[in-house]
């Protein structure tokens, strides 16, 4: 079966991204990706904590999931990315359609239940993620 243009884009999150420690950090991943994450930016403890860790690092954005118009800043950052995470536990379908129209790789962040709070798990989650991509793009990590 054909993939579809969407299912190109998506990088598949898997249960064990969230605990296997991750071969580079994120930070690390930081310095070769550009990368958004889209979600509630009130939603909880681990997206105020991955802002205050990451956001100065000029390659990683946090950006509000209520994006809508097409000259949206919001949508512009997102155009400028890399490769976007989606907080699938606190969005609507129609930002998650949006990104998968960009054409941008993404990943779907599942919140592991009763843990999506926890930073940590999250930022090993998305290390390893990124980390997949990298070499399945055929990047060296």
């Amino acid at each position: 079966m054909k993939k579809t243009e969407r299912e190109k884009n998506e990088i598949a999150v898997r249960d064990y991204d969230y605990y296997m420690p991750p071969m580079l950090s994120l930070p690390e991943i930081l310095k070769r990706l550009s990368v958004a994450f889209v979600g509630v930016q009130t939603a909880g403890g681990a997206v105020r904590a991955l802002k205050e860790r990451l956001e100065s690092t000029g390659n990683f954005k946090i950006i509000d999931a209520d994006f809508e118009q097409e000259n949206d800043a919001d949508l512009k950052a997102l155009k400028r990315r890399n490769f976007v995470f989606i907080d699938a536990s606190c969005i609507s379908q129609t930002p998650g359609r949006r990104v998968s129209e960009l054409g941008i790789p993404f990943a779907k962040i599942k919140g592991v239940p009763g843990r999506l709070n926890d930073a940590e798990l999250l930022e090993c989650a998305m290390s390893n993620i990124l980390y997949r991509f990298l070499h399945e793009e055929g990047l060296s990590a």
